[in-house]
């Protein structure tokens, strides 16, 4: 009687160990040194990752105010052109250059220089072309971008972002992707698990958008503090003498000529100038539900393509992101529902003419738990066993809802900090509990010692050091980039900066013809 774990197949692929070639061989006949399935798997992924900065955009564009809607679509696709050419240029050499360095790759990756048919992969795995490899994370860098291109919009213009994020993928993106994925990185080297960017790319964007808009925020309390010591000074001179100039009318925050507004004048005075209340609708809420769609499907490719080719460990990694998205989108969504402010509101200002509402599901709420468990099962996807999937996804969600208020202190109106920032982090704590070593081991070669629950308690540690670490210098390194731009911007104005604060609008930057016919106008 056969065994019943024991199993026939009528064709075994033969493997090829320890053999040595050449690029000119490999160039001849490339599928004798590379798996077709691999190659293709790979290739499958990386045109499933470059939907998602066009679905982060969407979604951002979904939650945001109409006057900057088209902005939020538009500055993703800029983001990801502008990446395309800088990951060419300098950024796969920084991050993935043949490099000893622990923080840095080397100039032999700038240009994609040298890197058509080496083979790269995991170690003791079947290899992918490098220049494939080049492309998947490439995709990745372009993403964070248009996560980074969320916080700008409104604050920036389009013009000075994309100099912005050109250098910020140069000198902050690019070296924490070599130290969380290269063979030479210090985390890597040190153990952490970063399976598909909880760090590098979450962590890292979120904490860059979160000091973009602190910063901002500071930046318009400030000129406008200048402005009103400005006026004040320029009227209590025209009170002194009326006959060198026709006294003009004080703007009402200004509160008169002869009186400086308090700080807390100040912050709501330059809040409300800098974004303004819009008559028009917020919220387009078919934008979120594609935004979310177009991630969700580029998702699959993001953590399935982190195996770096076909093998159980891959279906495994899809199945537990797909958990980790319905759970977090079910959750947060009925937290909204059990715990929402919204109907206490509507019983308050209620009458017997008006009464208060049955309690709704929100169609935002959902999405954007899907977006938190997404995030949340990145770091994790290829580590852990299916059925704590659902724990990431429900634990993300939570601690992302609770984080949500954080928003309305940082000008973050998209909750990047609150959705990418918290998940990320909360992710990577997860790794280092539930990893598994077996489960890294089903593409048949990755080992690892697992983590907390596996008998390897220092993981969580090493989880913490990484986060906290590619955190911190995405957040140092991206107020350095601020401050240096702000300095020069207003060297070369010649202080003309200071003299217009506001937002930044679509009207402001989009040819009107096309702005007419969005909000159909003509």
């Amino acid at each position: 009687m056969a065994n019943r774990n024991e199993y026939t197949f009528d064709v075994v692929n033969e493997r090829k160990q320890n053999v040595t070639t050449n690029p000119e061989e490999i160039i001849n006949d490339p599928m004798a040194w590379f798996q077709g399935a691999d190659v293709v798997w790979m290739l499958i992924s990386t045109t499933l990752v470059m939907l998602m900065p066009a679905g982060i955009g969407f979604f951002h564009s979904g939650v945001s105010k109409r006057n900057s809607a088209m902005s939020m679509i538009w500055i993703s696709f800029l983001a990801m052109s502008v990446i395309g050419i800088q990951w060419y240029l300098v950024g796969y050499g920084i991050a993935f250059g043949k490099s000893d360095n622990p923080f840095v790759g080397s100039i032999e990756g700038f240009a994609l220089k040298d890197v058509l048919t080496r083979p790269v992969g995991n170690r003791k795995g079947p290899p992918i072309p490098e220049l494939l490899f080049a492309l998947f994370h490439g995709a990745f860098a372009a993403f964070t971008a248009s996560l980074i291109g969320g916080a700008a919009v409104q604050k920036y213009q389009i013009v000075h972002f994309l100099v912005f994020i050109f250098i910020w993928t140069t000198f902050v993106y690019a070296p924490i992707a070599h130290w969380t994925w290269s063979p030479s990185g210090w985390s890597n080297k040190l153990g952490s698990l970063d399976f598909a960017g909880g760090t590098a790319v979450h962590m890292n964007g979120a904490c860059s958008a979160a000091v973009c808009s602190v910063f901002f925020k500071w930046k318009f309390q400030f000129y406008w503090s200048v402005l009103a010591k400005r006026q004040g000074t320029t009227e209590r001179r025209r009170q002194q003498e009326p006959q060198k100039g026709q006294e003009q009318e004080v703007p009402e925050e200004m509160h008169g000529p002869n009186v400086i507004p308090s700080q807390s004048e100040v912050e709501s005075a330059a809040e409300a100038a800098a974004f303004p209340k819009d008559h028009r609708n917020p919220d387009n809420v078919f934008h979120v539900v594609l935004g979310t769609v177009l991630l969700w499907i580029g998702w699959m490719g993001f953590n399935g393509g982190s195996t770096l080719g076909v093998s159980l460990r891959t279906v495994s990694a899809l199945i537990s992101t797909n958990l980790a998205a319905c759970s977090g989108g079910l959750t947060w969504c009925f937290c909204e529902f059990f715990f929402s402010k919204y109907d206490t509101e509507r019983k308050v200002s209620g009458s017997a003419r008006q009464p208060s509402r049955p309690r709704r599901l929100s169609i935002i709420a959902f999405c954007n738990g899907v977006v938190s468990g997404l995030i949340t099962i990145t770091p994790a996807a290829g580590y852990v066993p299916l059925h704590t999937a659902i724990c990431f996804g429900v634990l993300g969600a939570v601690f992302s809802n609770l984080a949500n208020g954080l928003s309305k202190h940082m000008l973050d109106k998209n909750d990047i900090f609150a959705i990418h920032g918290v998940s990320g982090f909360v992710g990577m704590c997860l790794t280092g509990i539930f990893a598994r070593a077996d489960i890294a081991h089903l593409d048949g070669y990755t080992t690892i010692p697992g983590g907390a629950l596996n008998g390897n308690g220092k993981q969580i540690g090493l989880q913490l050091m990484d986060a906290i670490a590619g955190g911190g210098y995405a957040a140092v390194g991206t107020l350095v980039i601020l401050i240096v731009m702000e300095v020069v911007r207003y060297i070369v104005t010649r202080g003309g900066s200071v003299k217009v604060v506001r937002a930044i609008f679509d009207e402001d930057q989009i040819v009107e013809w096309e702005l007419q016919k969005v909000d159909g106008e003509v």
